[in-house]
């Protein structure tokens, strides 16, 4: 079975995040193809959450309700063909705390 992870990274000050949908390659391609058609619909090339949420860009003039019915759309077309959905946050200051071991170190690994 060939599976697939679409990911997505954030850094705010000192903590550093990714989320990640699993899919299959069936789930993916329709995935793929619902998203694609909700975009157009909107007239979108792509969907970024932050402006979204902070109404700018694209999604400037939407109103409160447009704004939640094709958010839960978005929704129900991830709730629908992933396999799963993962998220980490870390503290990069712990982190970096953790990697400054001398016994970490020798291991060759080098903080983020």
């Amino acid at each position: 079975m060939v599976l697939r992870v679409y990911c997505d990274e954030s850094q705010q000050g000192k903590v550093f995040s990714i989320g990640a949908y699993l899919f299959t390659e069936q789930d993916a391609t329709r995935f793929e193809q619902l998203s694609g058609m909700a975009l157009k619909l909107k007239g979108l090339e792509r969907f970024h959450v932050t402006d979204f949420e902070a109404s700018r860009g694209p999604y400037a003039g939407w109103d409160k309700a447009d704004r939640i019915n094709y958010q839960r759309h978005l929704l129900d077309i991830i709730r629908t063909n992933t396999r799963a959905a993962f998220a980490v946050a870390v503290d990069l200051s712990g982190y970096e705390q953790v990697t400054q071991d001398d016994e970490v170190s020798q291991l060759g690994w080098q903080p983020l």
